[in-house]
């Protein structure tokens, strides 16, 4: 702790060094005295490994995206839920009920008396029960307590989906002192599509995120990067590095070009 404040190098940079760095910084002493110019590992990362840099941040756009897409779903689940169970209250309210306060419903397909749970009741018990007209049938009290059913577990995995996936992802992308591998981010991009709830598609879709949307022909985001499909690495990311590395505007740069550079498993 004391070496990584007072600017020396603490064992870990060096192993996220890549080839580009050694090449644009030259021997030992040139590399040390770089690695003293950065407070944490990921800035070093993100300013001296343009492929890394590029998949970090793609990375973390689709994160926010994903989360995004997430609180919206939500949203609407709440939204729907509440809805529905004030309906269903309002048709156990409308429903008839026994002298000890159970609540029954008549089936219209079989004409039999049940109760909330499912009992059918004796024609004599039954006798008796006035039905009012707006009672809702036993069908109608199922479906709506079904879709209440419905929207409660999608609650759940929305929630669940948010925590365990969105919400520990971004605890790995900021951890500045030991920054995710490459492997790790794209365990990150896979996960957010693969262990996404049924209901969540219809969110992510409007956010760009359905998976055979957003990298063609299924390629990972480290091999998008690599060149390996028609995306182009938009403008504004050569213009950073022609900055960066002082080249000037008139001349032509393409950050594709370089090698892929992967850091190691932290």
């Amino acid at each position: 702790q004391v070496r990584a404040l007072v600017g020396e190098p603490t064992g870990r940079i060096p192993r996220f060094l890549s080839e580009n760095h050694y090449a644009l910084y030259g021997g030992d002493s040139e590399k040390k005295q770089s690695e003293r110019r950065y407070r944490t590992m990921l800035q070093m990362l993100l300013e001296e490994d343009t492929q890394y840099a590029r998949l970090y941040y793609e990375v973390q756009d689709t994160l926010n995206k994903a989360r995004r897409a997430a609180d919206r779903a939500l949203d609407d689940i709440n939204r729907q839920l509440e809805e529905a169970e004030r309906t269903l209250q309002h048709m156990r309210n409308n429903a008839a009920r026994l002298d000890d306060g159970t609540v029954v419903f008549r089936s219209t397909v079989d004409g039999h008396v049940y109760t909330e749970d499912g009992r059918q009741l004796s024609d004599d018990e039954a006798q008796d029960i006035e039905f009012s007209d707006n009672a809702p049938s036993q069908e109608d009290y199922n479906t709506q307590k079904q879709k209440v059913e419905t929207l409660k577990k999608q609650e759940v995995e929305v929630k669940t989906y948010k925590r365990d996936v969105i919400d520990r992802a971004q605890e790995r992308m900021d951890d500045e002192n030991d920054p995710p591998s490459v492997e790790e981010l794209e365990k990150i991009e896979q996960d957010i599509h693969v262990r996404k709830p049924a209901i969540l598609s219809p969110y992510l879709y409007q956010e760009g995120l359905l998976e055979n949307q957003s990298k063609p022909n299924n390629l990972t985001v480290a091999q998008d990067i690599a060149g390996n499909s028609p995306l182009e690495m938009p403008p504004m990311n050569s213009q950073f590095e022609k900055a960066r590395l002082d080249i000037p505007d008139n001349e032509v740069f393409s950050v594709a070009g370089n090698n892929p550079t992967t850091a190691p498993a932290v």
